[in-house]
């Protein structure tokens, strides 16, 4: 599914994302990720998440938040991917420079926080 703004922007515009804050005694899940491009011909990137204290739950989309468990969005500038696993395939991605979000998300789409901080890595791509 696709959405029109990341998380920052919504924040900006004063929508609010629904957070899941940490309590000290959870275990603080990581995120972090590689992207590459695919062979000329082939199109598009491939992503790979690497999490700590978090594993991918698609089963338990929609039901109770736990503190290392959900699912993660994929951000490519402001349009969402939500992923459901540690590999992910962008298509169609428009040329020039695009920042890539990649955020923490629970069973009932709570973004992850930690004294305020979404859970999410960022890297910046250049599609030519």
């Amino acid at each position: 599914s696709e959405q029109s703004m990341g998380p920052v922007a919504m924040a900006s515009m004063g929508m609010t994302l629904k957070t899941y804050d940490l309590k000290p005694t959870d275990p603080v899940p990581t995120v972090n990720f590689d992207i590459t491009q695919d062979p000329a011909g082939m199109g598009g990137w491939d992503v790979h998440i690497t999490t700590t204290n978090f594993i991918f739950t698609p089963e338990n989309v929609n039901k109770a938040p736990i503190a290392n468990q959900g699912h993660a969005h994929i951000y490519v500038d402001d349009a969402m991917h939500v992923v459901y696993g540690n590999w992910y395939h962008l298509n169609d991605i428009p040329a020039g420079q695009h920042l890539i979000t990649v955020a923490l998300f629970t069973n009932d789409h709570s973004i992850f926080s930690l004294n305020g901080e979404y859970i999410e890595a960022k890297k910046t791509i250049t599609q030519y």
